[in-house]
């Protein structure tokens, strides 16, 4: 198997951005559809900026990055994944694109755990099932 086979089997893009609301709704479908608890962790870094201006002197705190991760667990099986985020300066919150699985370096999809590639897929089901249902 290629890099391009493991790379569509573990990266999920998501039709459309979501912010940490909706994040949190689809992790939340995830667990119930997958039997299994989802395990995710939200971390927001924000920076402070002084404004000046004629008419102003302030400080703003604006949301700089974020990163979201976690571990699907069920059944003796377990997946870590990591979502892609970007951030949208023009409205200054959170935006995840999709989601990718951690793989082993240097292995072929057939050496990753067989439970573990089933997670994967499923996962990539319920995900565009999630999307098609809103």
């Amino acid at each position: 198997m290629s890099i391009d086979e493991l790379t569509e089997r573990t990266e999920i893009n998501f039709p459309r951005n979501l912010d940490e609301r909706e994040l949190k709704k689809l992790v939340a479908y995830l667990g119930e559809m997958l039997i299994a608890n989802v395990d995710f962790i939200i971390s927001e870094n924000y920076r402070a900026s002084r404004i000046i201006s004629l008419s102003d002197k302030r400080t703003q705190i604006r949301l700089s990055s974020m990163e979201a991760s976690g571990t699907i667990i069920g059944y003796n099986r377990s997946a870590n994944f990591r979502c892609k985020t970007i951030i949208s300066d023009k409205y200054s919150r959170n935006l995840i694109t999709g989601m990718k699985f951690d793989t082993i370096p240097g292995y072929e999809l057939s050496e990753h755990n067989q439970e573990e590639v089933k997670i994967w897929d499923e996962t990539k089901r319920i995900i565009n099932d999630y999307f098609s249902q809103r």
